[in-house]
């Protein structure tokens, strides 16, 4: 990683601020796959972090991803500019913060309220099965922006605080109506959200405001209200959560548990829902398994009902530079939506890896496609054989 220490000198953007820091990193792979890229590829990317700590005892800081990709590119008679002629430059994750001992403001590609400090407890600790009724919150990586690449302007706004034990945070995303006449920026899908603590019980509630229109690609965002409260029994993690659902008058009550002895690790869900879906069902119940013992890490879960999944995905590390993956999921009860995985891993020292994998995917599409295959660990569709560095 290389740093660099400024002075308030050189930060004018910084105004007040006694030092600065700004630091990098960097990755880059090269490698043939037969089904994605077409043949031979090769990507690069640089995250640059920035941080200045103000007289006031204020944080200030940034953080910026640029991806570089070749892949594109070819060799040909009609390739006039030479082979790297379509190099694709690609910016992601790119946010800027404030923040001090008692609160923070986050603007970019950073999380919303409820996804921030809500929705995760009312997820299962090993695969984090929920129930239909919290997919109403908008989080950041469900905003479809229209870019070809990435999710550069995909722009969340989020404040947050604490006192004592509870957490407070609110969030919009901020967003230009292409139909509007002006070009100004508004900000829709608020979204409030507190959760805490109380002797043995945890609890939370999160409220998102409803956006009619068409929001980026994404279509509109429902008006939604959820609320949980959770304890330790015998063991058990134990947490009862509801959602409503104002706009398409829907409604869920879910039960998360949950149990830990030693490596092993078990983890439920049940709900009712208010309505019924496409194929006549109104409840949904799984189950999930996970083991760790630091070398093996194995994962088994099963979802039935109103939302439906099943899978499996583990790693071996041998313990001698080579780490095995394999996983296989199926979706909606069809064997022929699924997605199915093998590679391997080999440390080569000096921060290098060689990557071997296999992957298939049936029938799936979208965000379950080609160059996604798996959950924990993702592999392109189709064989890979590549080299990745980091720096």
């Amino acid at each position: 990683m290389k740093r660099i220490l400024l002075t308030s000198t050189a930060l004018v953007a910084f105004a007040g601020a006694a030092a600065a820091e700004v630091s990098w990193n960097g990755d880059a792979e090269i490698g043939y796959n037969d089904e994605v890229e077409d043949g031979f590829y090769f990507t690069a990317g640089l995250k640059i972090n920035g941080s200045a700590e103000l007289n006031n005892g204020i944080e200030a800081g940034f953080f910026f991803d640029v991806d570089v990709d070749f892949a594109g590119n070819s060799v040909g008679s009609t390739n006039d500019d030479g082979a790297w002629d379509g190099i694709d430059f690609d910016a992601s994750d790119y946010y800027v913060y404030m923040k001090s001992d008692i609160a923070s403001l986050y603007l970019g590609d950073t999380k919303t309220a409820a996804e921030k400090i809500f929705i995760g407890n009312l997820k299962t600790p090993v695969k984090g099965l929920t129930f239909f009724g919290t997919e109403g919150f908008v989080e950041d990586g469900d905003v479809d922006d229209g870019a070809k690449k990435g999710d550069f302007v995909d722009a969340v706004i989020r404040a947050e605080s604490s006192f004592n034990n509870i957490n407070f945070a609110v969030s919009g995303l901020l967003y230009n109506d292409p139909d509007a006449t002006e070009d100004d920026m508004r900000m829709v899908g608020t979204q409030v959200a507190v959760a805490g603590s109380a002797g043995a019980f945890n609890f939370g509630m999160a409220y998102q405001d409803e956006e009619k229109g068409t929001v980026y690609n994404s279509g509109p965002v429902d008006e939604i209200f959820g609320l949980y409260v959770g304890t330790s029994l015998s063991g058990f993690d134990v947490t009862l959560g509801y959602t409503k659902n104002n706009t398409d008058d829907e409604d869920t009550v879910g039960l998360i548990a949950s149990y830990t002895m030693g490596d092993f690790t078990i983890g439920g869900v049940f709900a009712k829902e208010s309505q019924k879906n496409a194929d006549g069902d109104d409840t949904t119940a799984g189950i999930e398994f996970g083991y760790n013992n630091g070398a093996a890490d194995v994962k088994v879960w099963y979802l039935d009902g109103y939302m439906e999944e099943a899978g499996i995905e583990g790693s071996y590390d041998l313990g001698n530079g080579l780490k095995l993956y394999a996983g296989y999921m199926q979706y909606n009860g069809d064997s022929d939506t699924h997605e199915a995985y093998v590679a391997g891993e080999y440390d080569l020292g000096g921060g290098a890896t060689l990557l071997a994998s296999y992957g298939e995917t049936g029938d799936l599409s979208g965000d379950k496609g080609t160059d996604s295959v798996g959950d924990d660990y993702e592999v392109n569709d189709g064989t890979t054989i590549a080299v990745s560095f980091k720096f």
